[in-house]
């Protein structure tokens, strides 16, 4: 996945985020974007956030502002994290991490139709543009699955293709909706913990490479 970045290359590579919590977790979320930058891995970062939130925790441009804020205040506290800050900054004002609000984040449409209505066919637009995108969230994993109760072990090929790049999912399980989960994984949890699929307490990474799914 690491970009051509030599002097002949003009293609510029990006990655996108669809934010999911602020606090800790959007924290997190600058981490990575400062490691793919920094090491190179991209050229560009959109964070992707709501217009306003749907729950209190979702990250608004609002906060985005706000957390950058608060590492300015914590740099005089904590020394190592000043060039961190400093990237950030940087980042943010040379427009390498570029910040996207959508009203399409607070409806209600699943992710299967996006281009259904102007907002999201926006987003849609510069997801083909990525070589990767990151899903956060449960809710968001929700939409991305049409929001139905799939057999576990139901292929994500089968329902994802419809995105326009490869992505990863990462989600708290929280809901019933799940799939890409080998059936004898899904059995045994099912003999162990019948409430798996939403009590909280496991998590799940999913990868889906779209160039493999077309071979």
């Amino acid at each position: 996945m690491k970009c051509n970045l030599d002097s002949e290359s003009k293609q510029l590579t990006s990655i996108s985020f669809i934010c999911d919590n602020s606090g800790a977790e959007f924290l997190h979320d600058l981490l990575l974007a400062d490691f793919l930058l920094f090491h190179r891995f991209c050229d560009k970062i959109y964070l992707h956030v709501k217009l306003y939130p749907t729950y209190v925790s979702d990250v608004t441009r609002e906060d985005v502002d706000l957390h950058v804020g608060h590492l300015f205040i914590q740099t005089s506290r904590h020394s190592e994290l000043k060039e961190f800050y400093d990237r950030i900054s940087h980042y943010l004002s040379a427009h390498l991490i570029e910040v996207v609000e959508s009203h399409f984040w607070n409806t209600a449409l699943m992710f299967n139709q996006m281009t259904t209505c102007e907002t999201g066919l926006l987003c849609y637009q510069l997801f083909q543009k990525d070589a990767l995108t990151f899903i956060k969230g449960d809710a968001n994993y929700r939409r991305v699955v049409s929001c139905r109760k799939w057999k576990p072990s139901t292929p994500l090929k089968d329902v994802v293709d419809y995105f326009p790049t490869s992505f990863v999912l990462l989600r708290t399980m929280k809901s019933d909706a799940v799939i890409g989960v080998p059936e004898e994984t899904a059995v045994q949890l099912d003999k162990t913990d019948e409430h798996w699929r939403h009590n909280g307490k496991r998590g799940l990474i999913q990868f889906f490479h779209k160039n493999l799914q077309k071979k």
